[in-house]
């Protein structure tokens, strides 16, 4: 299942009306693999895009900007999104590129498609697109909901490394082990954990005190609450 920008907690902005005479070239990944897009479209979603093509740079004399530690199908899913309002994770080509070991060890599917996510939400703050961060956290919902699992302890360290401890889809993650995971399941990987996992687990659990649990489950919480938002005008209705 997609998650879609038509959603109220996950749209873009009113777009203004494409300029399709004006494009920009993006090249991407060490092969620097070529897109030509329109750049009011991406300037319009991406703060990172809009800084590019506007300032006295030389991408912008140029009209090229050059993403060489970027995976190109998570662009391409991007560029999807953007264009159509459709992203998903799953889609059978992005996920076939995506990698199929950790530290040398085989990684099951569904931890590939938790990593892809990972990385397409630390794309999305690389070029600080909020909208489509908050897709991407809806995604990890509809992931979980659709799996009956939540995210494998397998894929937190790469989790650490990728994404900004104070972002929503953090918090997401952490409130998962923190209010669905079993202990004996948390106890048998705790030595391979991040230090700072564990930090924001027990963090999350303090915090509770006082507070049914039922009411911390991230599938009780307001569909906006692990969103990021822009000011009130933007959040979720």
């Amino acid at each position: 299942m997609a998650s879609s920008s038509s959603d109220p907690e996950g749209r873009p902005a009113k777009r203004t009306k494409l300029d399709y005479l004006e494009d920009i070239t993006v090249l991407v990944g060490p092969d620097e693999k070529r897109y030509v897009v329109h750049k009011n479209l991406v300037c319009d979603n991406s703060s990172f895009f809009r800084a590019a093509c506007n300032g006295d740079w030389k991408e912008t004399k140029e009209k090229v900007v050059r993403l060489p530690e970027v995976d190109p199908d998570i662009f391409a899913n991007y560029l999807g999104w953007i264009y159509t309002g459709e992203l998903d994770v799953r889609d059978a080509s992005s996920v076939a590129s995506a990698p199929k070991y950790h530290d040398n060890m085989p990684v099951k599917e569904q931890t590939v498609l938790e990593i892809r996510t990972v990385d397409t939400y630390a794309f999305g703050d690389m070029v600080q697109d909020v909208r489509f961060c908050n897709t991407v956290v809806d995604e990890l919902k509809r992931l979980v909901e659709d799996t009956k699992s939540i995210p494998a302890m397998s894929s937190v360290e790469h989790l650490y490394e990728r994404v900004h401890r104070k972002s929503g889809f953090m918090r997401l993650w952490v409130d998962y082990y923190a209010f669905d995971h079993k202990p004996d399941q948390f106890a048998r990987e705790e030595a391979g954990l991040p230090a700072s996992f564990v930090f924001d687990i027990a963090h999350a659990c303090i915090k509770r005190q006082g507070t049914p649990l039922a009411s911390q489950k991230p599938f009780n919480r307001p569909k906006c609450f692990y969103h990021k938002h822009i000011d009130d005008s933007d959040k979720c209705v």
